[in-house]
């Protein structure tokens, strides 16, 4: 009986098959002290998204369109992200493939946080977690330690390909606010 790896779990389950960008690949086996360390979880499950849960809005919220549409636009930006970790802080780790869906290899990192904004980083898990305002002297050094962000920066597609998260966002909102009108 074949028993499929962390590692091909967190490529076929989170990124489509795709091969896995340097620093997540460093970061599976230490999955669990990441955790500790970090608050940050790599998820290696295959129908994961806790970014999509809205059950905690109330009826009067739903009943608000523009609520709805903020919530339905979140859902159409979704599927051109490849989510891989989250953060205790209920803040979401991917790569944004953006609407071309380019491959993960050539994608800037996304950090979505809990108020729904993203963030564009450059594909290097550290700077992103330093600059997303989670890091401690330990973590970060804890992540250098393992040489995570210190590996040859891959090219990435330019900024101006396509539309950023929160730009695409922020197109659908409009639309969909102006078609319930």
């Amino acid at each position: 009986m074949y028993v499929i790896t962390p590692l091909e779990q967190l490529s076929v389950h989170r990124l489509n098959g795709e091969p896995i960008p340097t620093d997540p690949a460093v970061l599976v086996p230490y999955a669990d002290e990441l955790e500790k360390r970090c608050r940050m979880r790599i998820a290696f499950e295959r129908d994961w998204a806790p970014w999509t849960d809205s059950s905690y809005l109330t009826e009067s919220d739903l009943s608000d369109p523009g609520i709805r549409a903020n919530i339905k636009a979140h859902q159409m930006v979704f599927p051109y992200v490849a989510f891989f970790a989250a953060h205790k802080d209920g803040e979401y780790l991917g790569y944004w493939r953006g609407p071309s869906m380019r491959p993960v290899a050539k994608s800037p990192l996304v950090w979505l946080n809990n108020e729904g904004q993203y963030s564009l980083y450059p594909p290097n898990v550290t700077v992103a977690y330093i600059i997303a305002g989670h890091s401690s002297a330990s973590a970060t050094s804890w992540l250098e330690s393992l040489n995570v962000g210190v590996h040859e920066e891959r090219v990435i597609d330019g900024p101006d390909d396509q539309p950023d998260p929160d730009e695409l966002h922020g197109e659908f909102y409009t639309k969909l606010v102006s078609s319930s009108t």
